[in-house]
Order: C-alpha cells, then structure tokens, then sequence
C-alpha cells in the first residue's frame, strides 16, 4: 500500500506492507495483531489492540511512536528500523508484556518527562 497517511481498523488483524509516512491509526477491536511493515520513514500517531501483539519496522528512516498499546495476556510490542533510522518513543505499552526497540540509529524520548515503557520486561538495542 503506498499513500501519504494510513487509518485502518479491523476487527481480526492488520498484516501490511506499506509505504506512508503516517499511521494515523491502527485499531484491532478483537483478538488480533498488528504488523506493519513500511519503507522509509514512519510516524505512528497510534496503533493499539485488545487482544494482540504489535510489530511496527520502518526500513531506512526514523520510527517515531506517539502511542502504542498492546492489551492482552503475552501481547508485546516490537518496533524496529533496519539500514538506516532512530526510534523516537512517546508512549509505548504492553502491560504486564515485553517491549522490544531495536534501532540502526539511535533510540530517543519523544515525550518529555513523561513515562516512555510501560511493560515487564522492556528491552533496547541500538
């Protein structure tokens, strides 16, 4: 899919491979997973589920997370830029789950003083 901004709510899962600059929103309203895969840069606004795990990757540019959300029992988040890009994190959760960053860059906080991961095993690697 290649547009400028992306919102997409499904009641099962978003599976895609994208080439946006924003993803303006990604809802799962079921059980169900997000996995976004995007060429270039990426600003996520929000991505959230009930019930699902959420994977986000931008290949060549800076991921940057306003709010994410993972709900559910073993639900995690995994975001990650490849070749080239930072992740610059808002506000990323999966309570009670892992949070994985992995960047080609550098890692930074796009909140302020605010908490940036909330989760039980959060993880980081640049």
């Amino acid at each position: 899919m290649t547009a400028s901004s992306l919102t997409a709510t499904s009641g099962t899962g978003i599976n895609l491979d994208t080439t946006i600059t924003t993803l303006t929103s990604a809802n799962v309203t079921g059980a169900g997973a997000i996995d976004i895969r995007n060429s270039g840069a990426l600003t996520v606004t929000s991505a959230t589920t009930t019930d699902g795990a959420i994977t986000l990757a931008a290949n060549n540019g800076t991921l940057t997370l306003t709010t994410v959300s993972a709900g559910g029992i073993g639900r995690n988040v995994t975001a990650s830029t490849t070749t080239a890009g930072n992740i610059a994190v808002g506000s990323v959760s999966a309570a009670g789950d892992q949070v994985s960053l992995t960047a080609a860059g550098a890692i930074t906080d796009a909140n302020g003083t605010a908490n940036n991961v909330t989760a039980s095993t959060p993880r980081s690697r640049r």
